[in-house]
């Protein structure tokens, strides 16, 4: 994994300016190309074939076509035998180079060949065009800014790269703040900055340098359409999963660098360890896996699940205790990030990273992906679950659910809608609002995962933001299959600009490349055409993997329900964090940025001592975007705030 920078401009001293900025991205090496027409920089993370020959910008052997590659490409030497078979000669070890040559043989179909997790360009000198894309899934970030009237392209790994052009501009998207504050993350194309575009996952961009046109296209799609479901026996799905991450992780494990694995505990990163513990015996390697896990000195706790997965595989296991004071590493997350994600999860991946790194780890599979293509998250239940409701006058579902939600018992509540009991009038305003309109995904999902309602971001807002249905233009127009639908959107929106993000960022903050053996292509093109009760059986999320893991995993991981990663920001925003809270959400700043309400903030706040567990999360978003404006829009460093 590395950082790439380029523009359809030639100026030396830029490139390697932008390029420097994410160097955090490829402490090995560095490299820039410049000629007439563009300028490229990267930054080198050194996987495969670590030597010179794997050093980037790279050409072809006629140096007109150049590359600029983040990421990995698991079925380069499959790819490599045909092409060397057709004539192509190779100079290096590298996936990269096949990049080249395939672009050589195929042209722009060169992404329908490739198996792997990538954001590349490119720069063909003879067709004088930028050749752009990012793998299926959007492992890999990749950004562009594109002004056709100033003749200006240029793309990056990251935003913070392109931010040191001095054409471009920084101001707010007013319509991405109003998708950040309801979901705590911002929807692709777009950025919280106006004029600076992620390109989206399973999508290639062409620039062309003579005619200043671009055009963008879509080569692969997960399919949730009933009509592709597979008909096997139960038996059959579980098998052919099995096999398919089986294959997965075996891929996953080419590497010139010591590897390892992150381990949570939960059900995703098990099966991760335990398919890596097959894979190893499959080829009698009796290298013991190198696992990561951390937890809180305070709260709740998956230590000790992670401790006994890794005693059962014999796993070399680290494990870091995290103390409160980590909290005040939040600019450097923000920082990291490039846009706000009010994510506290952030924070234990990036520590975790910072100790893989010193432990000389440079290649970690994780378990992501495996919530989001297996109804792994409650709001898939509540989706599933509510369709009946649909029959049913819609007074009188929304006095049955009042009805249920005042005096069920709270143990029953929790189990419907989580921390149900604990939001008290917060889970009933909702559970109502679901059911108001059941037909429709779109509302019902940001109904149950909205942060801020519309009616809240109004009174919050200083500035008119556009309101929009965010998730309608991710489903399909069908609906009568609507647990896929949602999984659909899940896929293509929430994992590559939340989740995967996340990763992605935290990692190469410590130079980490992540891996995500839940997300190979044909595992999961597979996945979305089994049948949706082999995902969600009643109740039971992740059906199939745990029918899969079964030979392999103990059944006290087997049975978990899904507990999400939890991080005491509720503990630490009036403890260690109280200072840059008093300071970030203060009178003064409110008004010298100009987006959020004095009146609104101060309410929040006082809501918050009555109902922490869910005032944190509003109260974090807050925070998160004001420390975001005051690195990226005012110049601030993160080692001058204030605690």
């Amino acid at each position: 994994m590395c950082g790439i920078v380029g523009m359809n401009q030639p100026d030396k001293r830029l490139i390697r300016k932008m390029t420097a900025r994410i160097s955090h991205r490829g402490p090995d090496q560095d490299g820039i190309f410049v000629d007439d027409a563009v300028s490229l920089g990267h930054r080198r993370l050194s996987i495969i074939d670590l030597s010179e020959r794997g050093r980037q910008p790279m050409h072809n052997e006629n140096e007109d076509v150049w590359i600029v590659f983040n990421g990995e490409i698991y079925n380069h030497q499959g790819m490599r035998q045909k092409l060397e078979a057709r004539g192509h000669r190779y100079s290096s070890r590298s996936d990269t180079e096949t990049i080249i040559h395939g672009y050589e043989e195929y042209g722009d179909k060169i992404v329908e060949q490739m198996n792997g997790d990538f954001a590349f360009c490119i720069y063909d000198s003879n067709k004088k065009k930028f050749f752009l894309a990012r793998d299926r899934l959007g492992v890999k970030p990749l950004y562009y800014y594109y002004n056709k009237k100033n003749k200006l392209f240029a793309f990056a790994s990251e935003i913070k790269a392109l931010l040191e052009h001095p054409q471009i501009p920084r101001a707010v998207h007013l319509g991405a703040l109003h998708q950040y504050l309801t979901y705590r993350y911002v929807f692709s194309p777009q950025t919280i900055l106006q004029h600076i575009y992620r390109l989206q996952p399973a999508h290639t961009l062409t620039y062309d340098l003579k005619t200043n046109e671009l055009k963008i296209q879509k080569y692969w799609d997960v399919n949730s359409s009933p009509t592709n479901i597979l008909h096997c026996s139960e038996a059959q799905h579980t098998s052919r999963y099995r096999d398919l991450l089986v294959k997965s992780t075996e891929r996953r494990l080419m590497s010139d660098v010591p590897l390892g694995v992150y381990l949570s505990g939960g059900m995703d990163s098990s099966s991760v360890v335990a398919t890596l513990s097959h894979v190893k015996k499959m080829h009698e390697d009796s290298e013991p896996i190198r696992s990561f896990s951390i937890g809180f000195s305070e709260g709740i706790s998956e230590l000790p699940y992670a401790r006994a997965i890794a005693d059962k595989f014999h796993t070399n296991h680290t494990e870091i205790i995290m103390e409160s004071d980590a909290a005040k590493l939040l600019p450097y997350l923000v920082y990291h990030m490039d846009e706000p994600v009010a994510d506290p999860a952030q924070l234990p991946t990036y520590v975790l990273s910072q100790h893989t790194k010193k432990s000389g780890v440079t290649v970690i599979l994780t378990g992501d992906g495996g919530d989001e293509t297996l109804a792994g998250y409650e709001q898939i239940k509540f989706i599933k679950f509510a369709q009946p409701l649909k029959f049913i006058p819609k007074q009188f579902r929304t006095l049955g659910v009042k009805l249920a939600m005042n005096t069920l018992p709270a143990v029953l509540k929790d189990k419907i809608f989580k921390y149900a009991s604990k939001l008290g009038d917060i889970a009933t305003q909702r559970a109502v609002a679901m059911v108001q309109n059941v037909s429709s995904v779109s509302h019902m999902y940001k109904t149950i995962t909205g942060l801020f309602s519309d009616e809240e971001i109004r009174e919050l807002s200083t500035q008119l933001l556009p309101e929009t249905d965010h998730i309608a233009p991710y489903l399909p127009p069908e609906t009568h299959n609507v647990v896929n639908h949602a999984l659909a959107f899940e896929t293509k929106a929430l994992l590559p600009e939340h989740m995967l993000m996340k990763s992605d960022k935290m990692c190469m903050a410590w130079g980490i490349e992540g891996r995500v053996p839940l997300l190979d292509h044909e595992l999961v093109e597979y996945t979305f055409r089994m049948p949706t009760h082999m995902k969600l059986k009643f109740t039971t999320e992740k059906y199939v993997l745990r029918k899969a893991m079964q030979p392999w995993l103990p059944k006290n991981i087997l049975q978990r329900g899904k507990q999400r990663f939890y991080v005491p920001i509720d503990l630490w925003l009036t403890r260690d964090l109280s200072s840059m809270t008093d300071s970030m959400l203060s009178p003064d700043i409110l008004r010298q940025q100009g987006f959020f309400n004095q009146a609104a903030v101060k309410k929040i706040r006082e809501n918050y001592n009555k109902a922490p567990l869910y005032y944190a999360r509003q109260l974090w978003t807050l925070l998160t975007f004001q420390v975001w404006h005051e690195l990226f829009l005012e110049g601030k460093k993160a080692k001058e705030f204030v605690f």
